[in-house]
């Protein structure tokens, strides 16, 4: 009888196998693929473009009938108020004529739509709100709002502005907002908040959503969502919504396999509106349920298939397979075994243990031939981990030279602080180096800085004339005597006493020049103690060498900072003299200022880096005056309203002539703010307690002190005790408490 090969075997028992399977997959993957795109895909698509359609176009005539309504009424009082403007002689009738707008619009009635809030808000020309009844805004800077400003200050005058429903960010209700130019260039804003309209739209909404299993959303035509605040567009998104608007057709997006979005916009009379509707399709999950549940029968089928194969290839192949596997697993080629494999079935099997038997005379012929390459590998391995361990020390060095460099211009050190950090690194870096020392050249002596190894505090009693004490032509390794003694006669009996005692004995030296602008400033020395079987190598004398030069560098960038900042000093003292010759009444005022702010935060405990940017700030708070007119800042007497507007702004136009410093921009921060009052009064942010930065409390009683205590040009300066009595009645209200009590805690010590 004859055998069947090993591939003939398996060939025959498969394709009964896959011939099954293919007509399984390709029947369920004709049903799904026919359902899905010629049935019920098109289908509700179609289905819902018709029905959001239909919805779009009821929403937008429902909503543009009230916006209509509501701006026309705006429009009517804003006229209205604009034509009696000019007879409004005092804050009573400006008041009267805001309460009858108000009142005239809370008195429309539109199909059960309540209103909320209406507020008024009085806009200067640099767009900050003066007056309003809704506090919360005023002082807000609406030139900060880019677009919306660009539309308000090209009103002319007598000319109204306005915008479709928009979402109110602090209560997320719908709110109209309308703006006419005044006769005296300043701006009126109307905003109506409603009560119950967002709630009726947005059941509208969730109506429609609901029934498609969707989420809806409706955008202003700035882009802000109306109803959800969490909702952001992408700027492809935005994209989209406009090129809808644009062409008046609604646009399909596939997010997913079973999601899509929606997009349409509309123009109202007042501005555009956005919606977007991603809906999932509920059938098409089904469908791929069904398609799921088809896939799990094939599997259970696959699943079938495999015990039955799997119980052909043990009896037929694993199993004599096996008896071949332990035979090798067995076998040892410094011990004799049995390597015959029984006869079975498959004639492949038979042919794998004759070439077994075969490989087992091989293996054993080659296995002393192994031992031999072994041993070879095992010794090149010991000088492979004997390099990696020289590789590491080389590495560990470099380490250390990075962080040295980096102290460059990352630590503040002191000349001496640096020079023993840099011996001390090279020592450690430079396994050969017992002992080191290093010194500076200053006025013709010889000054010890540091020591190891050696008696450093006796080192640093000596002060020895430089030609005296070193006689290195150039740098190389010497023999001590012929580096460091040569001229000791010539040294006091003391200083070569001392000098003997700190030094101990070594067999080589190594003197390196610390050079700063092509003089020799001082001199590193690193020695081998005597007796010592070490000695100095190529590696050593360039890493020492390369030590010296970061003792160069150092001193190179010591001197460029102190320059630098002797000539920040200088310009800014300069800038504060240039204000004082404007105004001449804040004559010295910036310097008291600076120096009392600095003290104040001195007794809080600041950092230094706090303290000096107190200072400058103290110098700088007062630059932005240079842009006030003279006229209004020697005027005496009171300002005007407008006048006093305009001093207002010196902070802000001193944070924009420092931002952009890279010294000085921290402390424009602090000038911005040093007008800010703690109960929030202030200005031109409004900023509230500790919303204020620290350094800008201190400035603020700082430079109420001084302002007090001096002259001005409409008034004379207060007694001591009368400021005092000042600061304390404005504790917790225009100055910080904190502040006060530290400032009180100063005079007090200083009277």
């Amino acid at each position: 009888m004859s055998k069947l090969s090993l591939e003939e075997f398996i060939n025959k028992k498969f394709n009964i196998i896959f011939i099954s399977l293919l007509i399984v997959l390709l029947t369920v993957s004709g049903f799904v693929f026919y359902t899905f795109y010629n049935i019920e895909y098109q289908r509700e698509k179609q289905a819902i473009r018709s029905s959001m359609k239909y919805f779009i176009n009821n929403l937008t005539g429902q909503v543009t009938k009230i916006e209509r309504k509501y701006n026309g009424a705006l429009k009517k009082q804003l006229m209205e108020f604009y034509n009696s403007y000019n007879k409004i002689n005092n804050v009573s009738d400006f008041k009267k004529e805001i309460r009858d707008v108000k009142q005239n619009i809370k008195s429309i009635n539109s199909q059960g739509i309540e209103l909320d809030k209406v507020n008024y808000y009085l806009i200067n020309s640099q767009g900050i709100i003066t007056k309003t009844d809704y506090e919360v805004d005023l002082g807000l800077n609406l030139s900060k709002f880019g677009g919306l400003w660009d539309r308000i200050k090209q009103l002319k005058v007598g000319e109204v502005l306005l915008l479709p429903f928009d979402r109110e960010n602090s209560t997320g209700r719908l709110r109209l907002y309308s703006y006419v130019r005044l006769s005296d260039n300043s701006i009126l804003e109307i905003g109506v908040r409603f009560k119950n309209y967002d709630q009726l739209i947005k059941g509208k909404l969730q109506r429609f959503a609901n029934g498609y299993e969707a989420d809806i959303y409706w955008f202003s035509y700035a882009f802000h969502p109306l109803f959800k605040e969490s909702i952001k567009l992408t700027e492809k998104e935005k994209d989209v919504l406009r090129e809808a608007l644009n062409k008046n057709r609604l646009i399909a997006k596939n997010d997913s396999f079973f999601e899509t979005a929606y997009y349409s916009g509309w123009n109202t009379d007042y501005g555009a509106q956005y919606i977007k509707m991603e809906v999932t399709y509920l059938r098409f999950k089904n469908i791929l349920a069904i398609f799921s549940l088809l896939f799990l029968m094939v599997m259970a089928t696959l699943y079938l298939l495999k015990r039955n194969l799997s119980s052909l290839l043990e009896t037929n192949f694993i199993n004599p397979i096996n008896q071949i596997s332990m035979k090798m697993n067995s076998f040892n080629p410094e011990e004799e075994v049995e390597a015959k494999i029984e006869e079975s079935e498959i004639k492949e099997i038979d042919q794998i243990g004759k070439s077994y038997t075969d490989m087992v005379s091989e293996i054993s012929a080659s296995y002393q031939q192994l031992k031999s390459y072994s041993q070879e590998i095992t010794f090149l391995n010991e000088e492979l981990e004997d390099s990696l361990k020289e590789v590491s020390v080389l590495n560990e060095r470099f380490i250390n030279m990075i962080e040295i460099i980096s102290s460059l211009t990352t630590d503040l050190y002191q000349e001496e602080e640096f020079l023993s950090k840099l011996l001390e690194v090279a020592a450690d870096i430079i396994p050969e180096v017992d002992y080191g020392r290093v010194c500076l050249f200053k006025d013709g002596k010889c000054l010890f800085v540091d020591a190891i190894g050696h008696d450093a505090s006796l080192l640093r009693e000596l002060e020895i004339n430089e030609e005296l004490l070193l006689n290195c032509d150039h740098e190389g390794i010497y023999h001590l005597e012929e580096c460091i003694l040569v001229n000791s006669r010539k040294i006091s009996k003391e200083d070569r006493s001392i000098l003997r005692t700190a030094l101990k004995p070594s067999k080589e030296v190594i003197c390196i020049d610390i050079i700063i602008n092509s003089n020799v400033a001082g001199k590193m020395t690193f020695a081998i103690a005597e007796g010592s079987s070490k000695s100095f190598d190529n590696k050593a004398k360039k890493f020492l060498k390369s030590f010296s030069n970061l003792a160069s560098a150092f001193f190179y960038w010591q001197r460029y900072n102190r320059i630098r900042g002797e000539f920040n000093k200088e310009f800014i003292t300069s800038l504060t003299n240039v204000l004082e010759i404007h105004d001449v009444y804040t004559k010295g005022h910036s310097k008291n200022v600076a120096e009392l702010g600095a003290k104040i935060a001195r007794k809080m405990e600041l950092s230094d880096e706090e303290i000096d940017d107190t200072y400058w700030a103290g110098m700088l708070h007062d630059i932005g005056k240079l842009l006030v007119p003279l006229e209004i800042l020697n005027k005496n007497g009171s300002l005007t309203e407008e006048e006093y507007e305009k001093v207002k702004n010196h902070p802000y136009w001193g944070y924009l002539s420092l931002k952009d410093s890279e010294f000085l921009k921290e402390v424009g921060e602090y000038v911005l703010y040093h007008h800010e009052r703690w109960d929030g009064k202030g200005y031109p942010e409004g900023l509230k307690g500790e919303e204020i930065p620290l350094i800008s409390q201190v400035l603020t009683v700082a430079d109420a002190w001084d302002a007090m205590t001096s002259k001005r040009a409409y008034r004379g300066p207060l007694t001591r005790d009368e400021a005092i009595q000042e600061i304390k009645d404005n504790k917790g209200t225009e100055f910080s408490p904190k502040v006060v009590d530290i400032f009180l805690r100063i005079l007090d010590n200083e009277f």
